[in-house]
């Protein structure tokens, strides 16, 4: 008799045993039908046994119900890749199963996978492109990346290069000769806003040889696209986090643009990274990998100190273009004209770049109209109900808005506290500044991007694509405007509010913050024009404004890196944080008691009160989100080994402990504090 482990997409810590019926062929990775709670769900056999587990009576063994597919839909090296990000995510296998494929997979009655008539064997050959010779640095990179294709035990690469450094020039030219001779190949950005402008480039150099690959896709189009890798009908693939288990069987290249970037985290369900998944997966494949960023992490760059990945730098703009000038407005003397957003000397700057038919980026991380509102006569501040955190306010249509649960109200003219009518917005977003704008320059084209403006991703390539032919004078927006786009004629770049992210209640604020003013600085001066940055702020005196400034990493790592060290944060330490949820705060706040004590036992059992520091529990910086109470339990461990021990052995146990009204979710290698 054999019997499988399946895994079933539900929170489950481990798989289920099911006996394979009498005379049917059943592989590692194929998905199955089977008996779960009077019905049937979908499954994938993770592994295969001549025995049950101990314990387990064989006649009280349910049956696999049926074999869905004729190919398994995992191989074995994702089965691998599965395994590890369960384990070190403390997340049920069934879920990380259901991550790694589209959508209809996890129906019993979806796509059925069968065997293609005749594979494929797409390569980079149906092709021309321009022939341009590669600078010094591009030539070094590209044959750093070449010698690593032929190296047994490849090293991750890390690929740091300035804003314009032709990063994507390297990418091109390694995919061209790994396609050459039947190899693939996969390129992960962060954001889905990013897509179109790099599936362009792969696209003018690849053809229909590509597949896209992201969540902004239909179901039936994530399907179809998946089916094109599978079959072999193309040699690459470009998407974000989610193309990370993209069914390549030959994969030769994963690179990851942008490897500093938090977009790469995964915030709800599976809590992964798909940059550290990326390093994984190339291990377990012996694929060579290159993290690519003109600001990366800070653990990376420590790795890349510590000679773990090579590194490969490009510190010339491909074009010959000089890095643009960098002018920090000290917003304690230069007083906003009317009491607007802009100082006196970035309004001049805007005036001479629309005088010589230039275009301007202001970036201001924050959408709405207003912080929020409060009265004037008592001092209350509009809120929302559900979340520890006041409403935004919006002008389009007028109303106060949460940007955590979407609860939203009209826009009020009284105060609910005291009635009366003195009610003022505070602080600015993005709807304020175009208003602003508006008024300042009349004549001038100007537009918001923002996640208001933008829900789909059509109307960003409008935008983008408007930008890019020079219908636009003056563009505002958020991060969305920060990274990876090229406009040859944007020549000056003005960032409102520098200090909004500086001082969040989180160990990577100021790395955040130096990374999105070097990458929206990056956008100036990209072509024979030269650019100029103005950066408002308060504080011009803090070190990640003055490293920005002079465009030296290298020093903002050395500060950075010494702060981290201190206070043992990565990359001197991994660390682990235990959110905890529930309707009552009493009730939440014992849970996450309850955890800290079953911590502290197991941590003394597996003898590592040295190794291990447990600080909290406290409430989250978010209070409430949603209607539920938060609350932290933040672990940091001396490395990873220790961490996933002393998780190990208290995952299971806080988890039977946790009352029914909370809720736990482990989230390691946190990105995101608040």
């Amino acid at each position: 008799m054999l019997y499988a482990q399946i895994a079933i997409p539900k929170s489950m810590p481990r798989t289920l045993t099911y006996a394979v019926p009498a005379g049917r062929k059943i592989v590692p990775g194929q998905r199955v039908s089977v008996p779960f709670h009077n019905r049937l769900v979908a499954g994938y056999v993770i592994s295969l046994e001549h025995k049950p587990a101990s314990g387990l009576d064989p006649e009280k063994i349910k049956e696999i119900a049926d074999i869905l597919d004729d190919e398994p839909v995992f191989s074995q090296a994702a089965l691998k890749l599965i395994s590890w990000m369960s384990g070190y995510y403390c997340s049920p296998i069934g879920e990380v199963c259901r991550s790694a494929l589209p959508p209809r997979f996890s129906q019993v009655k979806g796509p059925k996978l069968t065997r293609p008539m005749a594979p494929h064997e797409a390569t980079s050959e149906m092709v021309a492109h321009p022939e341009f010779k590669l600078t010094g640095d591009q030539k070094r990179a590209f044959d750093a990346i070449m010698g690593q294709l032929r190296s047994p035990s490849p090293k991750p690469i890390l690929l740091h290069g300035i804003t314009g450094s032709g990063k994507t020039e390297v990418y091109l030219r390694a995919f061209e000769e790994i396609g050459k001779t039947g190899g693939q190949g996969l390129a992960l950005i962060p954001e889905i806003s990013l897509t179109p402008q790099i599936v362009k480039r792969f696209r003018d150099r690849f053809g229909d040889k590509i597949a896209v690959y992201h969540s902004g896709l239909t179901e039936a189009q994530r399907q179809s696209q998946w089916e094109k890798m599978r079959k072999g009908e193309v040699f690459a693939a470009v998407g974000t986090r989610s193309a990370l288990f993209a069914p390549f069987q030959n994969l030769k290249i994963i690179v990851v643009d942008e490897e500093h970037d938090s977009s790469y985290k995964q915030d709800e369900g599976l809590l992964y990274n798909a940059r550290d998944c990326a390093v994984m997966r190339a291990k377990l494949e012996g694929t060579v990998i290159v993290l690519g960023s003109a600001t990366p992490s800070v653990e990376s760059f420590a790795n890349a100190r510590a000679e773990k990945y090579l590194y490969c730098n490009l510190s010339e703009r491909a074009t010959g273009a000089k890095l643009p000038s960098i002018e920090i407005v000290d917003m304690r003397c230069h007083t906003p004209q009317k009491k607007g957003s802009l100082a006196a000397a970035t309004i001049k700057a805007i005036e001479e770049t629309l005088a010589r038919k230039e275009q301007t980026l202001l970036f201001l991380n924050r959408r709405g109209f207003a912080n929020f509102l409060i009265c004037q006569a008592c001092g209350h501040v509009f809120s929302c109900p559900n979340c520890d955190i006041s409403l935004t306010h919006h002008m389009s249509p007028p109303r106060l808005l949460c940007h955590y649960c979407d609860y939203q109200v009209p826009a009020p003219d009284t105060c609910p506290t005291c009635q009366g009518c003195g009610i003022i917005p505070m602080g600015r977003g993005t709807q304020k500044l175009e208003e602003e704008l508006t008024a300042l320059f009349p004549d001038a084209r100007i537009a918001r991007l923002d996640s208001d403006t933008t829900s789909k991703v059509q109307s960003r390539k409008t935008f983008l694509s408007k930008m890019q032919k020079g219908e636009i004078d003056i563009l505002i927006g958020t991060q969305l405007i920060a990274k990876g786009h090229d406009f040859p004629n944007v020549t000056l770049v003005g960032v409102v509010d520098a200090d909004v992210a500086l001082h969040l209640p989180d160990f990577r604020s100021f790395e955040r913050t130096f990374q999105i003013l070097t990458q929206v600085s990056g956008r100036a001066g990209r072509a024979d024009k030269p650019g100029h940055v103005i950066i408002q702020t308060y504080q011009p005196e803090h070190s990640a404004l003055i490293h920005a400034r002079d465009h030296d990493y290298n020093a903002f790592f050395e500060k950075e890196h010494e702060h981290r060290k201190a206070l043992r944060y990565p990359p001197f330490a991994r660390v682990a944080n235990f959110k905890f949820s529930g309707n009552n705060m009493e009730e939440t706040e014992k849970a996450a008691e309850t955890a800290l004590k079953i911590l502290k036992e197991k941590r003394k059992t597996c003898k590592l009160e040295k190794e291990i520091d447990l600080l909290g529990p406290a409430p989250a910086p978010l209070k409430k989100v949603r209607g539920k109470f938060r609350y932290q339990l933040l672990i940091k461990a001396a490395n990873a080994g220790k961490l996933a021990s002393i998780l190990t052995a208290a995952h299971c146990p806080i988890i039977q402990a946790i009352p029914r009204g909370c809720r736990i979710v482990v989230d390691v290698d946190p990105i995101n504090m608040l």
